[in-house]
């Protein structure tokens, strides 16, 4: 109990402190803002808003008797299917010169106009057709769009004239011929493929390959939410060892100032006193820990992963943390050397551990090679990893290297203190 009330003692005197709360929990999310700002704000980049195509389609196709179909009625519901409803509003009009007035009024992007032999020219017949796509010069994507879906359609009646005309070609050689019947339903199913591959091609998806989407019951990030998720977990990582480090040195300070030599002449005993001084470390940077990622998420709106992944990547860089820094300020004799620490070793630490990094995109593997040699490497690849969904099985790994990493520097800087105040 005594370890719990010396832990209590020295936290309420640490939130009293300005410094050290502007240090602790502000100063990571001021830096986290200027760089979101310095990069455009595309933490809270939203999604693009894309209005309704408008087009007025004249179909003036007429049937043809060799042919089993219409193309401008295939083309009609090509573009009112239920792939494109999102993305087009169509209108019928019968009147090409009023489809023409209307786009030219701003009321429809643009007029498809289907002459009358559509079908007869799209089936491989002698005849041409001329399709006329009347477009509005003020407007850029609608029209585009228009005509790329209006080429997709053609293109795959073109393949279809292909493949038919190989085939009669070589049923010929064999004085054999297609029925029209058969002609007809090798066209069509032609070109069915071929507009079932241009949709597929189209969402980004190909036949020859299964493609597994991702989980949207889970929260997904863009790419602007996980660099700024990176640089957050780069700087609070940072910033808990700095913790860390300063509960450590706050011994050293006592021992200088006497304080600390007129407790160990209380019955309180020595590992009692430290005891409750390890205790107040991990208190602070747990609440630090908690409150940084909570505002973050508030902020930046940045989605930490599950609730297990991060509890286990908060205990591990608590550990960490909590090691490291006790370990290195072991070796100091007295405040006049923290400097040394504070501004070379924990900045160096956390430079080869690729906390200032993590916005950087493709950086070179010996980079992250290096960064595994320290335990900020390691806390770093755990909050990585959490950020981007992984379940604790995922993240077990780093997560059993980075605590072995905190405990051993712990247990090193732990007896070194021991030694010291013995």
């Amino acid at each position: 109990m005594k370890v719990l009330d010396l832990a209590l003692k020295d936290l309420l005197r640490a939130t009293r402190s300005i410094f050290a709360l502007l240090m602790m929990l502000v100063t990571p999310i001021l830096l986290t803002g200027l760089i979101n700002f310095a990069f455009g704000g595309f933490s809270n980049e939203e999604e693009i808003d894309i209005t309704l195509t408008r087009i007025i389609l004249v179909n003036r196709d007429q049937p043809v008797e060799y042919a089993a179909f219409n193309a401008g009625s295939m083309l009609e519901e090509f573009l009112t299917g239920e792939g494109l409803n999102q993305l087009l509003e169509v209108r019928n009009e019968s009147d090409p010169e009023a489809a023409i007035q209307a786009v030219d009024n701003q009321e429809a992007a643009a007029a498809v106009i289907l002459p009358v032999n559509f079908t007869a020219a799209v089936t491989g017949g002698e005849t041409e057709a001329q399709i006329r796509l009347h477009k509005d010069p003020t407007l850029t994507f609608g029209p585009s769009l228009v005509q790329d879906l209006l080429q997709q359609f053609f293109d795959s009646f073109s393949g279809s004239s292909i493949v038919l005309n190989t085939n009669e070609s070589l049923l010929g050689q064999y004085g054999l011929s297609l029925s029209e019947q058969n002609r007809t339903r090798l066209y069509l199913e032609y070109a069915d493929q071929a507009r079932a591959r241009g949709e597929l091609i189209e969402s980004k998806q190909s036949p020859g390959y299964v493609l597994t989407s991702l989980d949207t019951s889970k929260p997904q990030m863009n790419e602007g939410h996980s660099i700024i998720a990176a640089t957050m977990a780069g700087l609070m990582i940072f910033f808990l060892f700095y913790s860390a480090a300063s509960v450590a040195e706050s011994i050293v300070k006592e021992d200088e100032e006497g304080t600390l030599s007129r407790l160990f002449t209380t019955p309180t005993s020595a590992s009692t006193i430290l005891g409750g001084k390890f205790l107040y470390m991990f208190l602070l940077m747990l609440i630090q820990a908690v409150i940084l990622l909570l505002s973050s998420a508030l902020i930046f709106k940045i989605s930490w992963g599950t609730p297990f992944s991060t509890l286990l990547a908060i205990l591990a860089t608590i550990t960490a943390g909590g090691g490291f820094g006790l370990f290195i300020i072991s070796f100091i004799k007295s405040t006049r050397q923290s400097g040394v620490v504070f501004g070379g070793v924990l900045t160096v630490s956390a430079m080869l551990g690729g906390l200032f990094t993590t916005g950087i995109p493709h950086m070179p593997a010996l980079w992250d090679t290096i960064s595994l040699f320290t335990p900020h490497g390691w806390a770093l690849k755990i909050w990585i990893l959490t950020i981007g969904g992984a379940a604790p099985a995922g993240i077990l790994v780093p997560f059993l290297v980075c605590t072995l990493f905190g405990l051993v520097l712990f247990i090193a800087g732990t007896l070194r203190f021991r030694r010291r105040f013995a």
